[in-house]
């Protein structure tokens, strides 16, 4: 349980890793503003599709999914908190724990660079992360 644990905050360091990035590179953070988002919802794209066939579901209903998701991505802008709190159901429920953490890991470097003037309230809000790790993981022991 402890290396549950651990590495959801090891997951979660890639976006307080993105804040000092952001801090020591503000000069370069206005022209890499559309390569930010652009690996932000590949990441996103990413994690969804290797969830999805770590579950052995079948690759067209991978397709339709992410279809749906970038369809999503398009209508409404990425809204960090409830990034976050999915991808820590997905971080609990995933059986490839491994590779989902580096894929969330990496979805915190760019998405650290993108988040407006209120880091404090943003980074706050990221930490919804940890609202379904903890919470699936104590349902699952009381079970």
């Amino acid at each position: 349980m402890l290396n549950y644990f651990l590495s959801a905050i090891v997951v979660f360091l890639g976006f307080v890793i993105g804040l000092v990035i952001r801090h020591y590179t503000k000069e370069e953070l206005e022209p890499g503003k559309k390569y930010f988002s652009l690996l932000q919802r590949l990441l996103v794209l990413v994690i969804v599709s290797f969830f999805l066939y770590s579950l052995h579901v079948k690759v067209y209903a991978i397709t339709v999914a992410l279809f749906i998701v970038s369809t999503v991505m398009y209508q409404f802008p990425i809204k960090l908190p409830i990034y976050y709190s999915v991808f820590g159901a997905i971080f609990f429920f995933s059986p490839e724990k491994l590779m989902i953490s580096a894929f969330i890991f990496l979805f915190g470097l760019p998405s650290a660079s993108l988040i407006g003037k209120d880091v404090k309230k943003q980074f706050k809000l990221s930490l919804l992360f940890f609202a379904p790790v903890i919470l699936f993981k104590l349902i699952s022991l009381l079970l």
